[in-house]
Order: structure tokens, then sequence, then C-alpha cells
């Protein structure tokens, strides 16, 4: 960019003097003649120095004829200077995000390593008063809630110091609906071990379970029609979750690291697997995919290593890369009868694979067909 500007300049220089240049250089006295242009007076023009940057070149000031373009000072390059790092250190977390190590420079303070947000690990700390001592929040012993004044209905945004490790959300607040589970709302929840959910409540919203990590108990009501990202991410201590048909749609990582939960039932009604959607989850060894699914999202089964079969229906238009990453037990029986062309090349991690064959095959492969409702492989 500097160089073309700098050349822009040369260029503008010349042609301005081009206009005026014949009838004023024998007026020059400081001139010398140049024999390739015969009797040539130079025109001299001085081209500032340009500095250089961290991540582009410089150039040395520089003396040049407008008339011929030949320089008295020779231009020169100034090398690049380079970042200089510089570390931003590590906030620690506490009722409040911390921040993970990131770097920069300190010369143009361009971002080198950036930094990510860690989830609170503490509970708030109270004193005298009901404001956390740490980040000024203040409490109340319930569940607080916020006022939808467009549909005039609650929505419960964060459990604060609730006392308990079984919460039960109302119905209606104030005389009025709760319908909805705000983003982050019981984030890092440690003393919740089960909640109850409202027939009101018709959706669960981004991170609203976020590393509960004790919640071992919840019925999702069949009111449910969306499930946020990372709703239940890492909630560790879940063996089995219920996801009623209402539900439409789960957001990506919704169940990711829920390292206990060993069994899922899926929605009917619910067409795409969000990429990271059972992320490590471990220890789950039994999912049914309905067929009303048609996309399964990018290592949407990462590390459910558990997992030893698994029916992809024929709904299912496309696999994204990785889906299956590191499934290295599992066997797949698919409905179709060869590879569709929206399915990624390493959708199933080189896991052995069965296609459908309502009749005993004459070729060569892996095939399977039902056998009252069961899979049985073609021998």
């Amino acid at each position: 960019m500097k160089k073309k500007l700098l050349l822009s300049i040369i260029l503008l220089s010349l042609c301005v003097a081009m206009c005026f240049s014949f009838a004023s250089c024998t007026d020059n006295t400081n001139t010398e003649t140049n024999s390739n242009l015969g009797d040539h007076k130079h025109a001299w023009n001085v081209l500032p120095e340009i500095a250089p940057t961290c991540t582009e070149n410089g150039y040395t000031a520089s003396k040049v004829c407008v008339v011929c373009g030949e320089f008295e000072i020779e231009q020169e390059v100034i090398l690049a200077l380079g970042h200089t790092e510089e570390t931003i250190p590590k906030v620690a977390p506490t009722c409040k995000p911390g921040l993970t190590e990131g770097k920069k420079c300190s010369i143009c303070n361009e971002t080198l390593v950036k930094q990510e947000e860690i989830a609170p690990t503490l509970p708030h700390t109270y004193t005298d008063s009901n404001r956390c001592d740490i980040c000024q929040y203040v409490s109340r012993k319930d569940l607080m809630y916020a006022l939808d004044e467009t549909t005039n209905t609650y929505c419960v945004i964060s459990l604060d110091t609730y006392e308990g490790t079984d919460v039960v959300i109302p119905s209606t607040y104030n005389d009025k609906p709760v319908t909805s589970i705000g983003s982050s709302a019981f984030w890092g929840g440690t003393s919740l071990t089960s909640i109850t959910i409202p027939n009101s409540v018709t959706s669960i919203g981004d991170y609203a379970f976020y590393h509960c990590r004790n919640l071992k108990s919840i019925t999702i009501p069949d009111s449910i029609k969306s499930i946020g990202a990372s709703a239940f991410y890492h909630c560790e201590s879940l063996t089995s979750i219920v996801i009623p048909n209402s539900v439409i749609s789960i957001g990506d990582n919704a169940f990711g690291y829920c390292d206990n939960l060993t069994n899922v039932e899926l929605s009917d009604n619910i067409k795409i697997i969000s990429t990271d959607a059972f992320k490590g989850c471990k220890s789950l060894t039994s999912i049914v995919i309905p067929n009303s699914v048609t996309s399964i999202g990018f290592s949407a089964f990462y590390y459910c290593s558990s997992l030893t079969s698994i029916v992809i229906p024929i709904s299912v238009e496309s696999i994204d890369w990785l889906a299956f990453l590191q499934c290295n037990s599992l066997t797949f029986y698919c409905e179709a009868t060869s590879t569709p062309s929206g399915w990624d090349s390493d959708w199933n991690n080189s896991r052995p694979v069965y296609w459908y064959s309502e009749n005993e095959p004459t070729t060569s492969g892996n095939y399977w067909h039902y056998v009252n409702g069961e899979v049985v492989v073609w021998e």
C-alpha cells in the first residue's frame, strides 16, 4: 500500500512538471545537464521518508527529478519491524467470568492471541448487605424474573442465591404467566440437583443450565418448542433426557459434555441435529434418530465413545464433516442404499457402514434389513 502511494506521488509530480518544466528548467540555478535529454536541467522533488510498521516496509527519503525521473538521492527500503509481543495476563474467574492469557503487539496493539472467557467458578459473596462484595450484584433469596411488556409475560432470568437444591418454577408470577427460561438463567448453579418446569414455559434460552454439574433430574414439558445453544452444556450428572415432540429446534452444543448421559429420546419433530449437539457425551449408549431429521451437523456426536450402533434414517439428506469423530465403537446402519451426495466424505470417521437392502444382495458389500422391526445383517 505504501509502495503504491510512493509511486503515485512520483507519477503525479512528473505529470505536473511536464506542463511547465521546459519553460522553467532553464531558469533553475541549481541544475545539472543530462546528456540523454540534450541540454536538460533537473527539477528536483524531495519525497519524504515513510516509516515502516510492524507488518509493512517503509522507505527512506529520496530526491528525484520530476522531468526525467533520475534520483539524486536513491530511495531505500526500510524493512517491517515485526510485532513486539506483549502478554495480557490471565484473569481468574470468581463470581464473574475470567479470561485466559492473551498476547498483543505492544507497538501496533494488534491482538496476537485472543483471550477466551472462563466461566464463573464461585458463588457471589455477601457480608452485611445483599450486594455482592466482588461484583456488586444485588441478590434476592428467590428466583429473579423479567417482564416482557410486549407479551405481558415473565421470563426467569436468574437462580441468584436461591436456597435449596430442588427448584420449582411457578407457572405464574405477579398474576402473569411465566413463559421462558432466559439466557444463562441458571448458569453455574452447582447446588441445583432437580428442576420442575411448568407447561406455561415454551423456550429454554442459550446457556440456561450451563455447567449445572449436579443437576440430575429435569423434565422438559411438552410445551417447550426450542432449546438454546449450550443450554445443558456440561451438566455432567444428567443420566437421561427426554425431548418431547413439541421441540422443533435444539441449539449448537446443547448437551455438550454431559459426561454421564446414557440415553436420549429425541423429538419426532426435530429436523436438524445441530453442530456439537451431543459432543463429548462419552457415556451415551442409546439414541434413536427420528425420521423427521434431515441434517446432522459438524461433530454432532463427537467422542460419543460408548455408542455401538446407530440407524441413520432415509430422511437424512446431509451429514456434516466429522459428525461421528472418535466414535470408535460405532457401527452404522443406513436406510439409504448407498451414500447420498449430501453426506461429507469424512462423516463416519472410517467406522463400519451397512446399507439397506430389502432383498438379499447379489453383490459384495455390507447390507442389512429389518426383521420384525429389528436390524439384521445380510450374511
